[in-house]
């Protein structure tokens, strides 16, 4: 599975400069926004709005290591190969998939944009 980090940024409030922090998309404040195309059926995409939050979640958990694309880069490679995993296990019809563009936005001004498949 290739996850594209489309763009990655921040602007801080006081002075418009990138953040520094490797850990800030931990914040309690950050949000997931994604749009799920689902592919041989809705079992897969219904499936994701339902828990690939949670997914992103336990992989933005980990350590940072790296520079902060690269780690974000990894972290939500992480979670959408676990969801894809956490799908597998469980679908009725395992044929079944989607393609995903999500959004993580971080309470520091982190934007982070990925896609997995043919969504842009």
């Amino acid at each position: 599975m290739s996850v594209s980090l489309t763009g990655c940024g921040a602007e801080a409030a006081s002075g418009g400069e990138e953040g520094t922090n490797d850990n800030d998309a931990h914040s309690s404040h950050a949000k997931v926004f994604a749009v799920f195309d689902g592919h041989g059926g809705a079992e897969c995409a219904e499936f994701l709005r339902g828990a690939l939050h949670a997914y992103a979640a336990d992989a933005l958990g980990a350590p940072a290591a790296g520079g902060r694309g690269a780690w974000l880069r990894a972290r939500l490679t992480a979670a959408f190969l676990a969801a894809d995993d956490g799908f597998l296990r469980g679908a009725a019809r395992p044929q079944a998939g989607s393609t995903a563009v999500a959004c993580l936005v971080a309470g520091d001004g982190l934007l982070c944009c990925a896609n997995v498949g043919d969504s842009r």
